[in-house]
């Protein structure tokens, strides 16, 4: 009043003033430019990092930019001295406070439950600035730090360990913790965590004098720390009903942007506990997922084959030295109506610590590049005859039928011709005597097919298609360089096996790898060229062991017929979908194989074709060849073909000779046998 500040004491939350609006610069329980009390931020604070923003809106009755301006109100420059006195316990966590992963470092007192600090970011020298504003004689006093998994943390709280000797979280091997008290000492299981800022919510089954922890921190704490946003999954098998194969394992559900990772292990009382925690699919933050599942003693990790978002994930974990099982998502598909990311993730993690799951094939990091490089070859040869079909078809509607009379419409006469149009010759005979070699036989059938309406808007199609065709002809003839490059890259420990991990030496005393030693083997199977055996190698790799036998492989690879019995009865029993790549390229070695002379694979093709249609029987030949494949890299071995006559000598020869007789008579033939002396 008159120009002097009016301080109210009241226990009102809100203040708003209907003329002046809100001035709270000399109001001691308000922030300046606050709507609301102390009280009531650091309510929403607290409910922030306890639950996600849109719940924290709805329990205070807020809106989100309302949670918003609060969070940029807590946050100060500098500490505030009054609130750092006699600092003993403190808690450090991160919560986002804004779209765009801005992310702030909160400091709380576990004792008063206050916020103390807080600044954006969440690096290490954001929490080591917070060391270096209290100072070292107040940084003594710590007597105990509890903290987010973060390696970041870690690193910045880890030089205060002689001061602070307890640092609230699961320990691990990969932490040299120091040692002494025994692990009866601290034998409780309290759920310390430093989201609960601002919280004074009790801890269960906390043992007295646990906390404050002895000043030397046990070997094995049974402390655990659970921060951001987890949770615990309900527990339906407290009892045990199966066993447990894996003690720690983990499930991940891995969407485009978010990975949900949920953590099996005991409970401490018998039973068996979940962990769920969501993480972004960026690199940084898939680390800080493995510096999580390995501070949690996570053995073995399993995850569902979901497009290629998985492979980043694979990758990050298997640097980090777990062992990883990759699942089909149509072997795990849980109940319809229940599906949720955490539930498939907590799913994963329960089948796998049953050990109720199969592991899907994955190759090594060898021959998922040469795998990379193969399917990208055949994506680029298909276009590459689409635009040569495209070329025809402009052709046709100029009345140019080159493709009637030339059979490649790219090869060299042909594309002279083209070149010869597209700089403006029409005459037809000129065009015609571009021919070479055998074509110039043909060269009155190309006056006639080269007279036509070509203009110049079939010529600006035509010279389009053909630079993007000799792009692609380019691009080729790179992906084959470079794939020569990796089949003929040295074996090292990572890829050998069973068939033949190390190099050889060829005739003139060069090491051979073993990729490339595999190929020369399979190319010598009737049907399967150079290109062939690349792709070949590239999805089955060269290690059997991978599958016990020729008919897991066959099976796996979707080129055998598949079961469906039901109540007696059989149902459709057609091929499963399999390796798609692997498939088209065995059904093209198999009708390649069937125009081949005097060898067993041709002689099963049309054999069967008379029976079960030739599609049919390409599939049967694709099976026989990827069998060979088998035997032939499992016992590394060279293909044996077993004749065109195999059939007939393995016929029962009384067979043979009612059908010979058979067919003399329908012919119009008496026959009278006389054996052979």
């Amino acid at each position: 009043m008159c120009g002097q500040p009016l301080i109210l004491a009241c226990s009102l939350r809100r203040l708003r003033c209907p003329t002046h609006g809100v001035t709270t610069e000399q109001v001691p329980f308000a922030r300046p430019g606050a709507r609301v009390t102390h009280d009531f931020e650091n309510l929403v604070v607290w409910c922030v990092t306890s639950m996600d923003r849109t719940a924290a809106t709805v329990l205070c009755r807020v809106a989100r930019r309302t949670v918003n301006a609060i969070i940029e109100r807590v946050v100060p420059s500098t500490p505030d001295l009054t609130r750092i006195e006699g600092l003993v316990h403190i808690g450090v966590d991160e919560i986002s406070w804004k779209r765009g992963h801005k992310y702030l470092t909160l400091v709380v007192d576990h004792d008063t439950g206050d916020v103390i600090w807080s600044a954006k970011d969440r690096t290490a020298a954001t929490l080591e600035a917070f060391f270096e504003q209290l100072g070292p004689n107040k940084t003594a006093e710590l007597e105990a730090i509890s903290m987010d998994f973060g390696a970041q943390y870690v690193k910045a709280a880890w030089p205060q360990l002689f001061t602070a000797t307890l640092i609230v979280c699961q320990s691990a091997p990969r932490l040299p913790w120091p040692k002494g008290a025994a692990w009866e000492e601290n034998q409780c299981w309290a759920r310390l965590s430093s989201t609960e800022l601002g919280a004074n919510s009790p801890i269960p089954r906390l043992k007295p004098g646990a906390f404050p922890a002895p000043r030397v921190v046990p070997t094995r704490t049974s402390y655990r720390l659970v921060i951001g946003r987890s949770c615990r999954v309900p527990q339906h098998n407290k009892g045990g009903v199966m066993d447990v194969i894996v003690d720690r394992c983990a499930g991940l559900d891995i969407g485009k942007r978010k990975v949900q990772a949920c953590v099996r292990g005991p409970d401490g009382s018998g039973g068996r506990a979940s962990v769920v925690r969501t993480f972004d699919t960026f690199t940084g933050d898939l680390e800080d997922m493995a510096v999580w599942l390995g501070l949690e003693g996570v053995t073995q990790v399993v995850m569902e084959a979901t497009g290629p978002y998985w492979w980043p994930v694979w990758d990050v974990l298997e640097e980090a030295g777990f062992e990883l099982m990759l699942v089909n998502s149509r072997h795990v598909k849980i109940l319809p109506g229940r599906k949720t990311d955490v539930g498939d993730a907590a799913w994963l993690a329960e089948l796998l610590e049953h050990g109720l799951l199969r592991g899907s094939f994955v190759p090594p990091e060898r021959v998922r590049r040469l795998r990379d490089l193969t399917r990208y070859r055949k994506r680029l040869v298909q276009t590459h005859t689409s635009e040569a079909q495209r070329i025809q078809k402009t052709l046709e509607k100029a009345g140019i039928k080159l493709d009637s009379v030339a059979s490649d419409v790219l090869g060299v006469s042909s594309r002279l011709m083209l070149r010869a149009l597209l700089a403006g010759e029409r005459d037809p005979k000129v065009l015609a005597d571009m021919a070479k070699r055998r074509l110039r036989s043909k060269i009155p059938d190309l006056e006639r097919a080269l007279t036509g309406r070509f203009d110049d808007h079939h010529a600006t199609l035509i010279r389009i298609i053909l630079d993007h065709v000799e792009h692609i002809e380019a691009a080729i003839a790179e992906l084959d360089g470079q794939i020569e490059a990796v089949m003929s890259e040295p074996d090292n420990t990572d890829d050998s096996d069973s068939s033949g991990g190390d190099d050889d030496d060829d005739d003139d005393g060069e090491v051979v790898s073993s990729l490339v030693r595999a190929r020369e083997r399979l190319v010598t199977i009737p049907g399967v060229g150079k290109r062939a055996a690349e792709v070949i190698i590239s999805e089955i790799g060269i290690d059997m062991t991978q599958f016990p036998t020729a008919g897991h492989l066959a099976s796996w690879a979707g080129m055998c017929p598949g079961n469906n019995v039901t109540g007696g009865k059989h149902r459709s029993g057609r091929t499963t979908k399999g390796d798609v790549w692997l498939r088209d390229v065995l059904s093209q070695c198999a009708w390649a194989a069937a125009r081949t002379r005097d060898t067993y694979l041709s002689k099963q093709f049309w054999r069967l074709a008379r029976r079960i249609s030739k599609k049919k029987a390409a599939v049967a030949v694709g099976h026989s060849i990827l069998v060979s494949i088998w035997h032939m890299l499992s016992n590394d071995v060279d293909y044996q073909d077993l004749g065109g006559d195999w059939f007939t000598r393995h016929v029962n020869d009384d067979y043979r000779r009612d059908q010979a007789v058979r067919n003399l008579h329908d012919l119009g033939y008496q026959v009278t046998l006389d054996k052979a002396a």
